[in-house]
């Protein structure tokens, strides 16, 4: 039985994803996740789908996201990540860790660790509104491999003299352009996706954050990696993207 992020039958099998009609990671079966080690960035580091997605949201110089909602995008990437590791298991609707699975990676052993110590099981649905405040804060939870491994650096202020305020402006930008050249040549039809990059590409969408990785082409192809960006993952196997259904927030 896959999973559901809602009770609407039009829902994608549950991965990770924040809207419905978005791309997510089908894990119907756990025999479909086979533990994958996560790719290596130029400086060496693993990156995650959560720190890929974030690097892609903050800005340069600032080290903010804005006004784009991350949070939900980076609880789904871990999600993912986890069910790609072999870290967690459908039961029904529910999502459940499997024991003696925990993952290297900090952020992701969080992860698997809180949602393995819930008193009860819960759907991924649940789970990417949940784990925002279960790591809180998830941007600096997220960022801090990254700031270790000096991909970013780490600000921190206080707004009015009163509300502190934590930035992350980029230090390296390597793994950062690595990744958007990835995805841009995805986007405007070069060569096709890997898993992976159709994963990412599913949970940037519903985020609007797949038009800044193509902006530097021209207007036409532009376009074409617009309309292109809601197909890739529906031609990576147990992706799909209904887009046409989908709701923005």
């Amino acid at each position: 039985m896959p999973l559901w992020l809602d009770d609407q039958d039009e829902q994608p099998a549950l991965g990770m994803t924040l809207v419905p009609g978005t791309a997510v990671l089908d894990v119907t079966e756990s025999a479909a996740l086979p533990a994958t080690r996560l790719p290596r960035s130029v400086a060496g580091m693993e990156l995650t789908l959560a720190e890929e997605l974030l690097l892609l949201a903050l800005h340069d110089e600032k080290g903010s996201t804005g006004f784009t909602q991350t949070h939900p995008g980076m609880a789904g990437a871990l999600l993912v990540d986890l069910g790609r590791l072999g870290a967690l298991r459908p039961e029904g609707k529910e999502l459940a860790a499997v024991t003696g699975s925990g993952p290297e990676h900090p952020v992701l052993a969080r992860a698997h660790a809180v949602i393995s110590t819930s008193p009860k099981l819960r759907s991924a649905k649940s789970w990417v509104g949940r784990l925002p405040g279960e790591l809180k804060p998830l941007t600096g939870t997220v960022a801090a491999p990254l700031v270790e491994g000096g991909v970013l650096t780490e600000q921190r202020s206080k707004f009015l003299g009163l509300f502190p305020s934590t930035r992350f402006p980029e230090r390296d930008p390597g793994p950062e352009r690595l990744l958007r050249s990835r995805l841009s040549a995805v986007l405007l039809g070069d060569r096709e996706p890997a898993e992976r990059e159709a994963l990412l590409l599913g949970l940037l969408v519903p985020l609007d954050l797949v038009c800044g990785l193509v902006r530097r082409t021209s207007a036409a192809r532009r376009g074409g990696g617009r309309r292109r960006s809601p197909r890739v993952a529906s031609r990576v196997p147990r992706c799909r993207t209904p887009y046409a259904r989908s709701k923005r927030r």
